[in-house]
């Protein structure tokens, strides 16, 4: 079992300092695990909270009081799941071949160099000083230029899509994720004023009675 589990794990770094062969080894041998790629999705996670909760307070106007983890996890999981969903959505109409399994593997493991980095910032941001601060921004940015070139890569290992076309599948992944979004404030919208309704009907039906 542990053997098994390892094996699950060793795409990972491959993907992460090799992802010209990586990806494609990954894709064509199936060695992406969905139950590997939630514990990367929770790895990221728990770095957005440390980053609002314990990023050194010269570098963050984030009250951590105000923090809610549940918010967090939704927002965080809401936002995934929505990319993936429009990211396929999209991708389909343009002859796609990755599966909803695939991209949410991929995703996550493309988070990997933000995340760490990540951790690395709010380590750092609580011991340097107000002129060293620019260094964990760089760092930041480091991560998140290294996660965009390997969700390139991947959606191009996937998809099989060319360089130009995992950057138009990025671009209506984006419009895809805002009108889904945009959609979710509308049906929530619609369910509150029925609550609503229902509510007023209730207390006056209760009221005469």
């Amino acid at each position: 079992m542990l053997a098994k589990w390892k094996e699950k794990w060793k795409y990972v770094s491959y993907v992460v300092f090799h992802p010209v062969e990586g990806f494609d080894e990954m894709r064509y041998k199936k060695g992406g695990s969905v139950g590997v790629a939630i514990v990367l999705y929770l790895a990221f996670l728990f770095s957005v909270i440390c980053q609002q909760k314990y990023m050194g307070k010269q570098f963050t106007f984030v009250n951590d009081a105000e923090v809610s983890i549940q918010t967090t996890f939704l927002a965080t999981l809401g936002l995934m799941l929505a990319a993936v969903f429009a990211n396929w959505g999209f991708c389909v109409l343009m002859d796609g071949k990755a599966r909803i399994k695939d991209l949410w593997v991929i995703f996550n493991y493309s988070l990997v160099p933000y995340t760490a980095f990540s951790y690395i910032t709010v380590l750092l941001s609580n011991f340097a000083t107000n002129e060293e601060g620019a260094l964990t921004n760089v760092l930041l940015w480091v991560g998140i230029l290294w996660t965009a070139f390997l969700l390139l890569r991947s959606l191009m290992a996937y998809h099989e899509f060319s360089f130009s076309g995992a950057i138009g599948s990025v671009f209506l992944t984006v419009i895809g994720v805002v009108i889904i979004l945009f959609l979710l404030i509308l049906l929530v919208s619609l369910f509150q004023k029925i609550f609503s309704t229902i509510s007023v009907i209730f207390y006056e039906i209760s009221f005469r009675f």
